[in-house]
């Protein structure tokens, strides 16, 4: 409703020197935008919208706790650096022992300094390290970093052709400073493509990680957050694998209560991608990609450890209905409170698509509720979504 109103879009595309001011003064800005466009749509029930814009109505939820190895747990809140020190001490929430052993491989594009070469090196040694202890199983491999001269993107699928990698295995990318970022942008889209050309029925595919070796302040031996860098870089692996780094306890959401039986809470983000074809100049190929996560034990619904994921081949930035219910598949979101992340705005065919699926699943199990969430980035380039108290 907010979009058809007439000036909406004015509004909405407010220029950087009025975004970018102060926290206070943006938000008397957008009550007033509120006041002005409550009246547009409620006309005399207008004021009963007010209360919007008085903070008593909200309250900030808490940060989930994460719940990993044997059962451990920390807040949400505390320093980041402290999580993957704990998890290298703890272990994973869950390792799942009916994947096979992985092959994880390396490549370096272009002409990589002795500094570079070496950081991938230790890179490639580090994460396979840090996976083995978390109890990754490993095919023997000897074979070293490839080295590539990172001319045509087209290098990509010989290295994966070669390496003969399966869709359960691994690749690090890593692009040496020596390739223009014109060049290195279309070989880190010609490695997503490929890998996830891999995909089988289940939609796994080869996991991947590209590693940007011009930022020399990360990705160097010698600097301070290497280490660092590198337990996140194994981490996201281990996860792109299908296994389960940490869990989500959402029980601080929901004031106790004896009466009623808990909801069920489960979490949904997707976004749409641009590859450019090979072939056709200007041509792109659109894929939506989605995640969830949900409980994966009926006694623990708060409890969120199961991921799964979906890609859906579509012809433009918006999701057609019918693959918005494979992102969200009705197994999924029967019954449950769905909280779907979208990157971007949700275009108007999918707000009616989503409303029209909700209803449908609600006329099977009330309990069933969608909210939505645009996480949309403001002209400064930060995700208001993110930025805390000063969004």
């Amino acid at each position: 409703k907010l979009r058809q109103v007439k000036g909406f879009e004015t509004w909405r595309n407010l220029p950087p020197a009025k975004i970018t001011l102060k926290p206070a003064e943006r938000q008397r800005i957008i009550q007033a935008q509120v006041l002005r466009l409550g009246f547009a749509l409620f006309g005399s029930k207008a004021e009963s919208v007010q209360r919007l814009a008085d903070p008593k109505f909200f309250r900030k939820l808490q940060e989930p706790m994460l719940i990993y190895g044997g059962g451990a747990s920390m807040s949400g809140s505390v320093k980041p650096t402290r999580l993957p020190a704990e998890l290298k001490r703890k272990g994973a929430f869950e390792v799942r022992d009916d994947l096979p052993a992985i092959r994880l491989k390396g490549v370096i594009f272009g002409r990589a300094t002795e500094d570079e070469f070496d950081a991938a090196k230790q890179t490639l040694r580090s994460v396979r390290r840090t996976l083995e202890s978390l109890g990754i199983s490993f095919v023997e491999d000897d074979a070293g970093l490839l080295r590539k001269p990172g001319l045509h993107p087209e290098e990509v699928r010989e290295v994966l052709e070669t390496s003969k990698l399966n869709r359960w295995d691994a690749f690090l990318f890593f692009r040496s400073s020596s390739m223009s970022p014109f060049n290195a942008d279309k070989f880190y889209e010609r490695a997503k493509y490929e890998c996830l050309r891999s995909s089988g029925a289940s939609g796994q595919h080869i996991a991947n990680q590209w590693f940007d070796l011009s930022k020399s302040n990360v990705w160097r031996v010698n600097v301070r957050s290497f280490s660092f860098a590198l337990d996140i870089a194994a981490f996201g692996l281990l996860a792109k694998l299908g296994h389960t780094p940490w869990a989500l306890s959402a029980e601080k959401w929901v004031k106790p209560s004896h009466d009623a039986d808990p909801f069920r809470p489960a979490v949904v983000g997707y976004d749409v991608c641009h590859l450019p074809d090979k072939k056709v100049r200007n041509k792109r190929h659109h894929v939506a990609a989605g995640i969830r996560v949900e409980s994966r034990d009926e006694s623990e619904p708060m409890i969120l450890s199961r991921v799964s994921f979906q890609t859906e081949r579509v012809h433009a930035e918006t999701v057609p209905a019918k693959n918005l219910r494979r992102l969200i598949p009705a197994d999924f979101a029967r019954g449950k409170l769905v909280i779907v992340h979208r990157d971007g705005e949700f275009p108007l065919q999918e707000l009616k698509a989503l409303e029209e699926y909700h209803a449908e699943l609600q006329a099977e199990d009330p309990e069933t509720a969608f909210v939505l969430v645009e996480c949309v980035k403001w002209a400064g380039g930060s995700p208001r979504l993110y930025y805390g108290n000063d969004s």
